[in-house]
């Protein structure tokens, strides 16, 4: 741990249930830094804000401040102050008392020596005066001078969100933890508030950790942002990183509009999608399919003639500095910002500058599973229902009995009832039913990605096995839906001997 660094988590993991919520955690935080977790509820990132500040004690792992783990330490003997979304404010208090509050329980440690000589450590409570001065200093820094004989049940939102503040940093914390503290104010206040926090860190200079599902927020206030998905970190970075350069298309639809689209290497520094082929400063195996992302600032609409690959404008949205624009592109549909106004249905053509496309390497090709069982009935057994298969592509010549054995080609039996295997499942290979019960499984939609001429959706089973499934249909996040699997379709092969399963 350096110098530098005022709190680091190695390793940390919690479990809820038997199910991680962080799962192998790793960041070190500089002091005085804006640091956020973003990510989609339930991705852990309230979860992590709550083992820094002692209210959850990691399963395993370590959390060191100034080179000490406190990670079973409780919340009381941490140097930390935690702002949350509802206020907790005492009511029948007013403004100064709610800040001196805790202030008022706190002691103060001191250090003397002792008739003999040796140093001993004594507790005291803070004086009055002591408390005056602490609380007028808190006070201004959240800017509500001459507001402190004021109830805070006359305040308005963003006033009470700084009385929660100036209550938590009076304290002089060394980290002050905020989680989605500005969630419950409107748009235009949550804005303010955002440029006031900022302000804020600046004049206080201790390190903020801050919790949200905004991407806006992230962006507008932090020095680093952590990205979280399924209680794992996606990517760690800058603003400008995260949004410029996304790790993987989790992150690239995350952060900010994108087209995503798919794409194949077509040799050294060679793309192809769109049907149009670009030189890039990357390069990929030939053949290799990639995810390409484009901000649809990058794109610029230009008259029909101009650029070989030609689109149709089918909506246009005014947004005050720009215009936001729906276009086709064959089968693709994408989003431009452009500041020229271009009428509806008519063709234009679109430039992309190659050195503005974003490519990543696909994190999945196909679903993939392993040590699946399957039954007795040839069916592959997931937790949460049955798939039948073929077995007869596990070994070359063979068929099946009517009795559901495998035969060699030389009448070799097989019972391959809990053999395990290895499935590979295509995207496409997967239906969809609104009605769960038409499907062999039943998954929720996790998450949605729309890739231009279709959607690639997340669908995860309640025993967390999850299936990538292309659909040219939309669904929200949560709908229930039944899966079918075309069997001609999935590929097995044995984990094991075939041998062993001989009758």
């Amino acid at each position: 741990m350096t110098k530098e660094h005022v709190i680091e988590l190695m390793q940390v993991s919690k479990q809820f249930d038997g199910k991680y919520a962080v799962e192998n955690f790793n960041l070190a935080i500089q002091k005085g830094e804006f640091v956020t977790f973003l990510g989609p509820s339930g991705c852990g990132k309230t979860t992590t804000l709550r083992m820094i500040a002692g209210f959850e004690m990691p399963d395993s792992g370590k959390i060191m401040l100034d080179g000490q783990d406190i990670g079973q330490l409780p919340p009381y003997k941490r140097p930390v102050n935690t702002v949350f979304q509802r206020y907790a404010l005492f009511p029948h208090l007013n403004v100064f008392d709610n800040v001196a509050f805790g202030l008022r329980l706190n002691k103060v440690h001191i250090k003397k020596k002792g008739p003999d000589g040796k140093e001993i450590e004594e507790f005291r409570k803070y004086t009055e005066e002591e408390v005056f001065a602490k609380v007028n200093k808190a006070i201004k820094i959240v800017d509500l001078d001459e507001f402190e004989k004021r109830n805070v049940t006359t305040l308005s939102g963003g006033q009470q969100q700084r009385v929660a503040i100036a209550r938590a940093i009076v304290n002089e914390p060394k980290i002050l933890l905020l989680d989605e503290p500005l969630g419950a104010l409107d748009l235009k206040m949550r804005k303010e508030m955002q440029l006031e926090l900022k302000a804020m860190h600046r004049k206080l200079g201790i390190t903020f950790i801050y919790v949200t599902h905004d991407q806006e927020e992230a962006l507008t206030m932090s020095d680093t942002i952590v990205v979280m998905k399924d209680g794992l970190i996606q990517q760690v970075g800058t603003p400008t990183d995260i949004y410029n350069n996304p790790i993987n298309a989790f992150v690239a639809n995350f952060i900010g509009e994108s087209n995503l689209f798919n794409a194949i290497s077509m040799g050294p520094n060679t793309i192809k999608f769109l049907n149009q082929t670009y030189e890039v400063p990357h390069s990929f195996p030939e053949q290799e399919k990639v995810d390409v992302v484009l901000r649809p600032e990058d794109i610029e609409i230009k008259p029909s003639h101009e650029t070989p690959l030609k689109a149709v404008i089918l909506d246009r949205i005014f947004k005050g500095v720009h215009y936001e624009y729906s276009v086709m592109v064959g089968k693709n549909e994408l989003i431009v910002q452009d500041t020229k106004l271009f009428e509806l249905n008519v063709e234009v053509s679109l430039y992309i500058d190659p050195t503005l496309i974003h490519i990543m390497k696909k994190e999945r090709v196909i679903n993939t599973y392993k040590d699946i069982p399957l039954n007795d009935k040839n069916q592959l057994v997931f937790d949460d229902g049955l798939i039948d298969v073929n077995i007869a592509q596990l070994l070359d010549g063979s068929k099946v009995s009517i009795e559901g054995f495998l035969l060699s080609s030389k009448n070799i039996k097989y019972d391959l009832k809990n053999l395990k295997v290895s499935v590979e499942i295509p995207f496409h290979a997967i239906e969809l039913f609104g009605d769960p019960d038409m499907g062999q499984l039943v998954g929720f939609v996790v998450q949605s990605y729309y890739q231009g001429d279709h959607y690639q959706l997340v669908l995860r089973t309640e025993s967390e096995e999850d299936f990538i499934v292309d659909s040219e249909y939309a669904y929200d996040i949560g709908t229930k839906l039944g899966l079918k699997v075309d069997t001609s379709k999935i590929k097995i092969k044995a984990k094991g001997d075939l041998n062993e399963y001989e009758v």
